[in-house]
């Protein structure tokens, strides 16, 4: 009877070990099982590339220029009158010979009216005294009649004459006046405010006798002032006596749509600014350009072969400066420091650093590092091609002989040494 309870304790805590025992058994089981099942690989990252190209690119040299009218005309009362009407739209777009203003015509008329009845006087005088001088002329040969009487009407028919031609100079002055008096625009181009309303007494002696102002839109005059280092360069580089150029809003990114010529160029070196002044005329269709607007200006220097383009969606920046990763013929990633000058066509233009025939990534840079092995895919350079439409045309910043392009100094070709 006593043996009983050491059984059943024996019993108990025999079964909770041997419970245990089997977890253990069951769970290093399955460990070994899962460990055992072989792991699946991720494919290669995906990467779109484009292949470096080699092309001869134009070099330009861009400046900050300002416009001015061809031709900007001060219409002036030229009579003294009440203004009686003004026949345009302030700030609106007038033609050559249209009417801007009427002064009151009507004492213009009177003195008209009055220089032609003086001109009828004076002849009427002219045909009394021709006349008298013919009958005269007989008799006083024949003695009937004195030879004062003759010469004091030929004196009198001298001085119808001198009233005649003196009536005819008055009715022409009072035709001009009586012209003046209609104000017409003497060029086509956009008038400005009026200073005079209808009612007032304009062309006083004394008064400023400026009625409004219109200035010649198209075309329209661009001046920029280079450097004195500049206008070496640029002389070396003028072709055939030209120089052309290209000019956009300074305001809008919208690339360089007016084109022109330089057709004067100072003859002296301005002593204060050490710059020479030069303007060009470009076609301004639409008045898009206005007087006194600022504008970004580049002048075409010459054509550099052999530059290597790339998109610039390529072009990445570390505190070590540019560079590009590239995808080798083992699709494996490298890392290649490079050096971009401009931009040409939505393309970067590559000094150092690619030697053309690489297959740089464009998309999907973000996701590999260098060693990574990636699937590329190429893509034609077209895709990131921008035309020629004003943006098209590689561009220097900065004069050629001591200009800054990207953070390097240039020398006289606009490229970094």
């Amino acid at each position: 009877m006593p043996e009983r309870p050491c059984r059943h304790f024996l019993a108990g805590s025999v079964l909770p070990a041997v419970l245990v025992l089997l977890s253990f058994f069951c769970l290093t089981s399955c460990r070994e099982n899962t460990s055992s099942k072989p792991q699946k690989q991720r494919p290669p990252q995906a990467v779109t590339v484009v292949l470096a190209e080699k092309k001869t690119v134009p070099v330009w040299i861009e400046y900050i220029g300002t416009t001015s009218a061809v031709k900007e005309v001060s219409i002036r009362a030229r009579v003294e009158g009440f203004l009686q009407s003004r026949d345009f739209v302030e700030g609106g777009d007038v033609k050559m010979g249209q009417q801007l203003y009427l002064i009151e015509p009507d004492p213009y008329k009177v003195k008209l009216d009055k220089a032609k009845a003086q001109l009828e006087q004076a002849e009427a005088a002219l045909v009394y005294a021709t006349s008298q001088v013919v009958r005269y002329e007989p008799l006083t040969k024949l003695d009937f009649s004195s030879p004062d009487t003759l010469e004091d009407y030929k004196t009198k028919e001298r001085e119808a004459q001198a009233s005649v031609a003196s009536a005819k100079a008055d009715i022409e002055q009072a035709s001009i006046n009586l012209g003046y008096c209609t104000i017409f625009s003497p060029i086509s181009g956009r008038v400005g405010k009026t200073v005079y309303d209808i009612g007032n007494l304009v062309g006083q002696t004394g008064q400023d006798s400026v009625l409004t102002t219109v200035v010649q839109l198209d075309p329209i005059y661009i001046n920029f002032s280079p450097s004195e280092k500049d206008f070496e360069a640029i002389m070396t580089y003028k072709k055939d006596g030209v120089l052309r150029m290209e000019a956009g809003m300074a305001s809008v990114d919208g690339g360089y749509p007016f084109t022109g010529e330089v057709d004067f160029i100072a003859n002296e070196v301005d002593q204060v600014t050490g710059t020479v002044a030069m303007r060009a005329t470009v076609k301004n269709p639409g008045f898009k350009l206005l007087p006194g607007m600022y504008v970004r200006v580049r002048l075409y220097m010459n054509d550099i072969p052999g530059m290597i383009l790339i998109p610039k969606q390529a072009l990445a920046e570390d505190q070590g400066g540019q560079y590009v990763y590239t995808v080798g013929n083992d699709n494996k990633v490298e890392q290649m420091r490079v050096v971009s000058i401009f931009d040409y066509q939505g393309l970067a233009v590559v000094q150092k650093g690619l030697d053309g025939h690489e297959r740089v990534i464009t998309e999907g840079q973000q996701k590999v590092r260098p060693g990574m092995e990636v699937q590329p895919s190429t893509v034609a350079a077209s895709k990131y091609l921008v035309e020629a439409d004003g943006q098209g045309n590689a561009t220097s910043p900065g004069d050629p002989a001591n200009a800054t392009v990207g953070s390097k100094a240039a020398n006289s070709t606009g490229f970094a040494e």
